[in-house]
Parts: structure tokens; sequence; C-alpha cells
């Protein structure tokens, strides 16, 4: 049977009481699963450890969790995946590829601004947050992507960073993931807006270390190329 999981923020330890008091888990435990006391529930903490609990106690808007057993979460990849997203100005697009790249491995994602007119305010940094932390509770997940703040590109290629690889996928090149070197640690994929890259802004990331590498002809949205860019990624050096 599968056992429900929710986000703590704070460092566990065993036979720790876990307090459960505000709205939204209060709510999922109590109205939504209907758990009982005795009933099994995971907590995870953004480490790389679950923490097996039981319910000893329900109240009216709260409930008590005990830690009973802790075991490490072998669920992340063997590669660090580093997104680097054109921010697009449709927030449902946005929402999703947090989501998706959440559940399919992703360990950290930086917005890139490429107009001063995209203003991101901290209301959406703290929207995507949630729905990466949500996005762990189900895909079973213990650590929880770094989302940076979002930053214009030219500052973001000028940073130094510590990676073995930079990838940007270019629908136009004739270059294959297969002719990039075999054993990487650290990745970072650039994935373009609905506008995608200019030959020009190509030429440009070339000067900055990026390879540019094509998953196939056909224009891909904005969305679909970002599963698709991590799926290949975790095919050749990850865990898929």
């Amino acid at each position: 049977m599968l056992i429900q999981r929710i986000y703590e923020s704070k460092k566990l330890y065993m036979n720790e009481l876990i307090v459960i008091n505000d709205h939204d888990r209060y709510h999922y435990l109590h109205n939504v699963i209907r758990i009982k006391k005795g009933d099994s529930i995971i907590v995870f903490n953004n480490s790389k450890f679950n923490f097996y609990c039981k319910v000893i106690a329900i109240m009216p808007y709260k409930i008590i969790l005990q830690v009973n057993q802790i075991k490490e979460n072998k669920n992340e990849s063997n590669v660090y995946l580093h997104l680097a997203q054109i921010i697009s100005l449709n927030k449902k697009k946005m929402n999703f590829i947090i989501q998706k790249s959440t559940e399919m491995g992703i360990n950290e994602i930086t917005p890139i601004i490429i107009k001063k007119t995209h203003i991101i305010t901290s209301n959406v940094i703290k929207k995507w947050k949630k729905i990466s932390i949500s996005s762990c509770q189900q895909c079973c997940r213990s650590i929880i992507p770094i989302i940076n703040p979002p930053i214009e590109l030219n500052k973001w290629l000028n940073q130094n960073h510590e990676t073995d690889q930079k990838i940007i996928f270019y629908p136009h090149t004739q270059n294959k993931l297969i002719n990039v070197k075999r054993k990487v640690k650290k990745i970072i994929i650039m994935v373009g807006n609905e506008n995608g890259f200019s030959n020009l802004s190509i030429k440009k990331f070339k000067e900055y270390g990026f390879h540019d590498i094509s998953i196939g002809k056909r224009i891909l949205r904005m969305e679909t190329a970002v599963i698709a860019a991590i799926s290949v990624i975790q095919v050749r050096y990850g865990d898929f």
C-alpha cells in the first residue's frame, strides 16, 4: 500500500514529534486522505532521508506525528541537472515546467530573463517552490530542486558555473548527444521560450562553452522541449 507523504521544513530526528497545524497540510491529511490515529505517514525535509512517522493524535486543527524510522531515499538521479529556462510570460507553461522537470529529476532551475519587461515577483517564486515541493511529494523525491532568483541572460552567462557540460538544444544543428563526452556528473541545459533561439544566439552561447545539440528536426513547444531535453540527458547520463 502506498504511504502518503508530506513536507516538513525543519530538521528531524528519531522519536521526534511533528505538529501539523498549518491549514494546507492539516486539510490534506484530515479532509483529503482522512488519516486516522495509528496510520503511517512519510515526511521528507529536503534531505536525502525519508522519515517514517505514526499518527499519534488528531485534534481540531492539529495533527501530531512521531518519527519511528529513518531511511535513506535513493530516488535521486546520479547526474546533477541544472535547467536554465528562458522565462515565458505564460504562467501556466512555467508552472508546468517547474512541475514536470521536478518529477523528472532536475536539481536546480534558473529562470532566465531576456527582456526587462519580464518582472517576476516574490509571490511567483514562492508559488514555483510550492509546486516543486508538491511534485516531490507526488514522485517520491526527498530533495527539493533549487529554484534560483530570476537573472538577466548576460549576467548569468558571465557567472562562473561549476559544471562538466553545457548543452543547448537546437533543432537546426547536426550535432547529437552521442557525440558529447560520456562521463559527466553535472550538466547545465538551456531551453528557450516560445520564440526559440536565433543562429546569432546559438553562436553567442557557443562562445560561453555551450554545445548545440539536436533532439530531432521537429519544432517542439517550449514545455515539450523541456521534457524531451531532460529525458535524453537522463537516458544518456542519469537513471532512465
